[in-house]
């Protein structure tokens, strides 16, 4: 039986996920059939690996169209990059061709597939908690307002109105500080995220995120500095 990854509303699996193909260690452990254990990507496109007695096994990618009729692209042993690297080329040569295709385009795919994405390199990469951390930092805060807008659509206006939201508005100038330093925290996760799926070829350009700044000098609280004629005016003061 193939067994697929599913996940919750909140990108992560619902329960324990058995044939894995995401990492060497887990396909060594595959046993060797001729169909491919399958990993979604989106909907309809998907990436396999065939497992086999010799090393290395073969990948292939599949995309389902719009009157449900299954198309293959063999994609090869990919022995021209390391073994820790198979699983990000498949899913880049995957996505080439299902651009190709027309139909199996990918600009249905919006920013909280973006951010779906970059949660789960994360618990591959980095682990459950940093995982756990940008989705509840992301979930909270950008997906609201974004995660509908697909990648292809997204403008940089639409990152600067996001990235200015995130700021309190107060008379409290240090309030306004720190929320400005939680909104540039929260942008870099943001790119981040975009930045992945820009590496991954899901989209040709950067533009509408990269120029967008964070908010400078925000990172600590503002030191002040009284001169000698404040310091005896406060001296004075307190006399007595």
């Amino acid at each position: 039986m193939v067994v697929f990854r599913t996940f919750s509303v909140q990108g992560f699996p619902v329960k324990h996920v058995r044939n894995r193909i995401d990492t060497k260690t887990a396909r060594e452990k595959l046993s060797p059939r001729r169909e491919p254990y399958w990993y979604k990507l989106q909907q309809g496109c998907y990436i396999g690996y065939r497992a086999s007695t010799k090393s290395g096994g073969s990948w292939v990618a599949r995309w389902r169209d719009t009157d449900g009729n299954q198309h293959y692209e063999s994609l090869g042993p990919l022995s021209h990059v390391s073994d820790t690297e198979r699983f990000d080329e498949a899913q880049r040569q995957a996505r080439n061709w299902f651009r190709t295709l027309g139909g199996a385009t990918l600009s249905g795919y919006t920013i909280k597939h973006a951010i779906d994405d970059y949660i789960e390199h994360r618990k591959i990469n980095n682990g459950a908690l940093s995982a756990t951390d940008a989705r509840q930092r992301l979930y909270k805060h950008a997906v609201p307002s974004l995660g509908d807008i697909k990648l292809t659509k997204l403008t940089m206006q639409d990152v600067t109105r996001w990235r200015d939201s995130l700021v309190r508005v107060s008379d409290d100038e240090d309030d306004v500080r720190k929320s400005k330093d939680g909104a540039n925290k929260l942008l870099s996760t943001l790119k981040a995220a975009l930045n992945l799926a820009y590496r991954k070829d899901i989209i040709g350009t950067d533009k509408a995120w990269r120029r967008v700044a964070a908010f400078k000098d925000v990172g600590a609280a503002r030191k002040v500095f009284l001169s000698d004629e404040q310091i005896r005016a406060l001296y004075h003061s307190t006399e007595g």
